[in-house]
């Protein structure tokens, strides 16, 4: 299995990732910044107490939000591949035995992915 999730380029498209619109500074916040502390949202366009970041992820498409959450879990599978590495092989083998031909792709996926770059990170 190959993940190769292109996103459109169009900042206009359905399934736009979340970018740099170009607003205030352009740097990601991460946290919470002290000139917030204190301020009301008010509903006459003034300053909003939620950083810009969070409404630009919020205004995704849920079908967008979903790949990115299933991008990030399978990102988190690869490491805990390495930490679980044994509790993987114990599965791979009750789903080798079921049949469960799905299952058995991802897992060895995940493992063989985890495996490169533990090699290429010179075993870290």
């Amino acid at each position: 299995i190959d993940l190769t999730l292109t996103l459109p380029p169009d900042p206009n498209a359905k399934h736009a990732p979340a970018t740099l619109d170009g607003a205030g500074s352009g740097d990601i916040a991460l946290g919470w910044e002290k000139e917030l502390d204190g301020e009301q949202p008010s509903s006459s366009g003034g300053a909003s107490a939620v950083p810009g970041e969070i409404s630009r992820v919020l205004a995704q498409s849920p079908e967008c939000l979903g790949w990115n959450a299933a991008l990030s879990m399978y990102i988190l599978g690869m490491d805990l591949s390495v930490v679980c590495k044994d509790g993987f092989q114990l599965a791979l083998a009750k789903w080798r035995r079921r049949k469960e031909q799905a299952k058995v792709l991802i897992a060895l996926d995940v493992l063989n992915r985890a495996s490169k770059l533990l090699g290429a990170g010179g075993g870290q």
